[in-house]
């Protein structure tokens, strides 16, 4: 992240990282009990897998994803 985002947007970025971190992933394992009580738990482990792969696959579909190269970076003088 730090190789392509701006320096000055840099610290938004890392919010929106951490806001998904602390919100999601919470919200998540909440929903997971309720439904694995509903479905069981090897279905709900499946579908959760299957939403994993599909939001990879999806990320995956986007041409700047699958083309971004890392930049080269100045090295120091010793």
């Amino acid at each position: 992240m730090q190789e392509q985002i701006p320096p000055e947007q840099l610290s938004r970025m890392y919010s929106y990282d951490a806001l998904g971190s602390i919100l999601f992933i919470p919200l998540g394992a909440a929903v997971a009990g309720p439904i694995s009580t509903v479905v069981g738990v090897t279905e709900t482990l499946v579908g959760a897998s299957v939403v994993i792969v599909a939001a990879t696959l999806l990320v995956l579909l986007i041409d700047e994803v699958r083309t971004l190269r890392r930049r080269e970076v100045a090295t120091p003088l010793p």
